[in-house]
């Protein structure tokens, strides 16, 4: 295998600058690596780019407590902190001591993740920045432990006044027994920035000290909901709390192993342009009490002109697809007016993984999904996109 040679520093050093900074955006993380070695100003060139994430764990705090100078020059390029660090009471006083030098110096930082972290964790760094503008992008990300109380958390998001996007992941809190379910305390105010939410993998069921349901959360960030405008929310313990975020532009329900909310509708949204589905329409005989019509149903309740659509069809044998309610969506595509201006359509479609199941090709798609929506109008282009054994594919139809 041939070596190549670095280029000779007469030739590097005639490159204008401004060449190298857009190629160096290109560049993976290896290949930032290489180039950092080149020279010195390429090396102060590529910093920013190389430590743009960066990951604080225990082995940073032992390090930047050995050598603090040392990271003079990385922290002012770090943008998103990704925080893995369990705060005990032990540590909290080294780990308060190394946050309080390095925030300061961390001056483009904007957005915090937290993942595999305590609580505790949580609390003080964000207690460190308290007040604070420059943070738009929150994650809270399986936490090892749980909020000491739903005000706690409200507090630890209040105190981020120009957070613009909250991603909460599988935690929970302690409940309140002073109020019902431990829930909303109006007088912690939301921040007014907020434009994007996202719920995964919340607790839905409750013990006798913690719960973390979604509509808890939902019912306190309701107080600021005029701002809010992308919303991704797994499952709902009432449908009436999603009613409230009327200016919402992009609305995601619902994980595949979820059934829809009994009663929910559309009809609040009056900016909606983007609607997903990610609860599947079930339509093989395998037992389920929800019937496949709830699709076509929630579909018919939309009433804002959407530009795209998502859903997700999951069936064992091709007759099963006669069970969805065609006749219902080809109208809705065909006839109403919210539907007039629909740029694009996904119809997923799930079947399980067997010897006798081969992967639909596009012949199949054409017989099994494309034939059934005659009702697309001219200048909708769908989609069908194929789930099968962890991978996914698509064919276009425009």
């Amino acid at each position: 295998m041939a070596h190549t040679n670095p280029p000779p520093v007469e030739l590097t050093d005639r490159i204008p600058q401004e060449i190298f900074d857009h190629v160096a955006t290109f560049a993976d993380a290896v290949s930032l690596k290489s180039l950092s070695l080149v020279s010195h100003l390429w090396e102060a060139s590529t910093r920013h780019l190389l430590f743009y994430e960066f990951q604080f764990n225990g082995r940073f705090l032992s390090c930047f407590s050995k050598n603090p100078k040392g990271w003079q020059r990385i922290l002012p390029c770090i943008q998103r902190a990704h925080i893995a660090v369990y705060c005990d009471i032990p540590g909290e006083a080294a780990l308060k001591e190394a946050l309080s030098a390095a925030l300061p110096r961390m001056v483009k930082l904007s957005r915090l993740r937290f993942r595999r972290s305590s609580s505790g964790t949580v609390a003080l760094l964000i207690a460190l920045l308290k007040g604070s503008e420059q943070i738009t992008g929150l994650e809270l990300r399986e936490l090892l432990d749980g909020f000491d109380s739903f005000q706690v958390l409200q507090e630890t998001i209040a105190s981020l006044p120009g957070l613009e996007d909250l991603l909460v992941q599988g935690i929970w809190w302690r409940k309140d027994r002073g109020h019902k379910q431990g829930s909303v305390q109006a007088m912690v105010t939301v921040p007014r920035k907020i434009r994007k939410f996202t719920a995964e993998d919340m607790l839905y069921a409750e013990d006798l000290d913690y719960t973390g349901k979604t509509s808890h959360i939902l019912q306190w960030l309701a107080q600021g909901s005029d701002s809010i405008r992308f919303m991704s929310v797994e499952d709902v313990d009432g449908s009436n709390v999603l009613s409230k975020f009327t200016r919402v532009e992009t609305l995601i329900l619902g994980k595949y192993s979820y059934s829809p909310l009994p009663g929910l509708t559309l009809s609040a949204f009056k900016a909606l342009k983007s609607l997903e589905f990610r609860y599947l329409t079930t339509l093989d005989d395998t037992g389920y009490d929800i019937h496949p019509s709830w699709c076509p149903d929630l579909l018919s309740s939309v009433a804002s002109t959407l530009s795209y659509l998502t859903f997700v069809l999951a069936f064992e044998e091709e007759d099963d697809l006669e069970r969805m309610d065609w006749m219902t969506l080809n109208c809705l595509l065909q006839n109403s007016p919210f539907y007039a201006d629909l740029r694009g359509i996904v119809i997923g479609i799930r079947r399980p993984r067997s010897a006798h199941t081969l992967v639909p090709s596009r012949d199949d798609c054409d017989r099994m999904i494309r034939r059934r929506v005659p009702g697309l109008r001219p200048g909708t282009r769908l989609t069908v996109k194929i789930y099968a054994g962890g991978q996914s594919s698509s064919f276009i139809y425009d």
